[in-house]
């Protein structure tokens, strides 16, 4: 997972899943943190951009996926569409909120703010981390994971799936597309590792 001497961290497709399925909806901020992971997922937004986010930048469409317009760095706005299952979750968690019909709350928010902050977000990524880790010790093993390492993953798997480095980048609005490659380069990795796992174990 080394790039261009600098380590990205990001989860593997069984971490994601794993990562993804702690929150306890049963609880009023698990509900919310379960509606705030797959977002980040779903959208690989950065921190200050999943938590600016307002109820009208969310449309919901007929199809049951959602568009999302994301106001990012630099002035930069873009607008995606995420798939059908975190866009119902995201619908369940702004509907279980009532405030579907305003347009100018942040979705999501805290005990104490009704804009979460970057801080509150990071606080919210380790605790489920080091559920993730006490949990399954033989995974997350990156020195260190962030709220960006969710980005990175988004970006990781993206291109394991085929999707475009055009398309990813215009899709995380990356300035250069050699950002973009980098992604490519961290799949490949990953594909080595694993390759070198069977390689060991079934000849």
């Amino acid at each position: 997972k080394l790039t261009d001497a600098k380590e990205r961290a990001y989860f593997t497709q069984a971490e994601t899943k794993i990562f993804l399925s702690l929150p306890d909806v049963k609880d009023q901020t698990g509900y919310r943190d379960q509606a705030l992971l797959s977002t980040m997922y779903a959208t690989g937004m950065r921190s200050d951009e999943i938590c600016s986010l307002t109820v009208g930048d969310v449309s919901f469409l007929k199809d049951g996926k959602a568009s999302i317009l994301i106001h990012g760095k630099g002035g930069k706005s873009r607008r995606i569409k995420i798939s059908e299952k975190p866009a119902t979750i995201l619908r369940k968690y702004i509907t279980h909120r009532r405030i579907t019909n305003q347009h100018d709350r942040h979705v999501f928010s805290t005990q104490r703010n009704e804009c979460m902050s970057t801080s509150a977000l990071e606080e919210v990524f380790s605790k489920y981390l080091l559920r993730a880790k006490t949990r399954n010790p033989g995974l997350f093993l990156a020195d260190t994971y962030t709220p960006h390492s969710m980005r990175h993953t988004t970006a990781v798997h993206m291109v394991e799936a085929g999707v475009p480095l055009l398309v990813i980048k215009q899709f995380l609005v990356h300035s250069n597309l050699s950002t973009t490659e980098i992604y490519a380069k961290m799949s490949q990795s990953t594909v080595n590792e694993k390759l070198k796992h069977w390689d060991e174990t079934y000849w």
